[in-house]
């Protein structure tokens, strides 16, 4: 990613929430904003998981679950945006297709983490973040064989 930011002319990424119509083109740059910007609403809401500590209790749920709301649905948003995104450059639009469906499963076991912790249910929320590690581990090991060359 960070060779694609370079070779876009690096700087500031812009990204929206704003949803977009299945099929819409996007730019490269643009797409790399929404993915940077999901994984940094993915990260926030990983980092609020790890405050709940090493065994989830009911009272520590009821806290922290205000707090995953907010990141999930950022995420829930921009995955939205990716898998209605289109780009021209075919092997980016692989890369984008592969990335909205592995983000899909991250924004699920988001989902069942935040509703679980609502509940204030332990065994929920660990079996919840159990699938979250797997999904988040999945994504972030896929290849994107596209950010080694130019898309301009």
């Amino acid at each position: 990613m960070a060779l694609l930011a370079a070779a876009c002319g690096g700087g500031t990424l812009e990204s929206s929430t704003a949803p977009l119509e299945d099929g819409t083109r996007v730019s490269p740059r643009s797409y790399l904003a929404d993915t940077a910007a999901a994984a940094e609403a993915v990260s926030d809401f990983v980092v609020v998981t790890r405050s709940i500590g090493d065994v989830a209790r009911a009272p520590r749920l009821r806290e922290v679950a205000p707090e995953l709301r907010e990141p999930l649905a950022r995420a829930t948003a921009l995955a939205r945006r990716l898998d209605a995104a289109r780009l021209e450059d075919a092997r980016l639009e692989e890369q984008r297709r592969l990335a909205a469906a592995a983000l899909g499963q991250v924004v699920r076991a988001m989902e069942r983490t935040t509703a679980a912790a609502d509940a204030a249910n332990p065994v929920g929320v660990a079996a919840a973040v159990e699938d979250l590690d797997a999904a988040v581990a999945e994504l972030r090991d896929r290849p994107e064989s596209s950010t080694e060359t130019s898309p301009g």
